[in-house]
């Protein structure tokens, strides 16, 4: 481990950010041609982040939904941002 004095939070905060939002993207674009992560039914059956985020923290993903422009705006992907800025400043 570095002496307390070499430690540089503010370094490591911005580092772990920018890898964050790269991670984040890396993981976005991993998914969109891939298959869905199911365990046995394919496309008729739930994503477990899906059912990790309704079961356990009692967010419904099907109702975050909002309207901008006459587009409809969903926001699951702030989720794909969270996970990875959290693990990756973490």
């Amino acid at each position: 481990m570095t002496t307390p004095d070499r430690r540089r939070y503010g370094v490591a905060l911005f580092v772990g950010i920018i890898a964050g939002i790269l991670s984040a993207f890396v993981k976005w674009g991993a998914e969109v041609p891939l298959p869905p992560r199911t365990f046995s039914g394919g496309r008729d059956e739930f994503n477990p982040p899906y059912l990790f985020l309704r079961d356990y923290l009692g967010i419904d993903p099907t109702q975050t939904i909002f309207h901008f422009s006459e587009h409809i705006i969903n926001p699951v992907h702030i989720t794909h941002i969270i996970f990875s800025l959290t693990f990756a400043i973490g």
